[in-house]
């Protein structure tokens, strides 16, 4: 983290790294800088507390501003890496989120379903027979994979 040691060096820096850095990414810049470690502005912040209470982004990913102590996915070696200038310089396949899990039919990858019993729910039942329940985060995900089973089982039906 960048120490200022002053509110001149603390603008200096927004205005010469930060917007710039920004600029065209669709990430406002006021989402690059926190108050006491926490994202607080919607709009150019006013630097009118003392400089050492501001912490600004290191750099960016595709998905937000990445800051020192942030903890980042690398989708490459499958596994989080702190943040770093030399990470995110190195690295073009990093993301601050990891890739939800998925598994394939038929060369087609499907969102795995959740181990919470609750949310966009799908059910297996049969008579007198096995019975199983699974839950996606969102229904988009769950039709997703309704909808390929049913058309599987449709298709094979003699």
């Amino acid at each position: 983290m960048k120490n200022f040691k002053n509110t001149s060096e603390l603008y200096e820096h927004y205005g010469r790294d930060i917007i710039p850095m920004c600029k065209g990414t669709g990430i406002d810049p006021w989402q690059c800088v926190r108050y006491k470690g926490v994202p607080s502005f919607n709009w150019h912040p006013p630097f009118d507390q003392p400089p050492g209470e501001y912490e600004t982004a290191i750099g960016l990913l595709i998905d937000g501003p990445v800051f020192v102590d942030d903890k980042v996915w690398d989708n490459i070696i499958k596994q989080w890496i702190p943040a770093s200038t030399d990470a995110l310089a190195a690295e073009s396949d990093l993301t601050h989120n990891k890739p939800a899990p998925v598994f394939t039919i038929n060369d087609e990858m499907f969102p795995c379903p959740t181990e919470l019993q609750f949310g966009a729910v799908l059910k297996i039942a049969s008579d007198g027979g096995p019975t199983a329940t699974f839950a996606w985060a969102d229904i988009a995900s769950r039709d997703k994979v309704a909808k390929k089973l049913i058309r599987i089982l449709k298709d094979n039906t003699k």
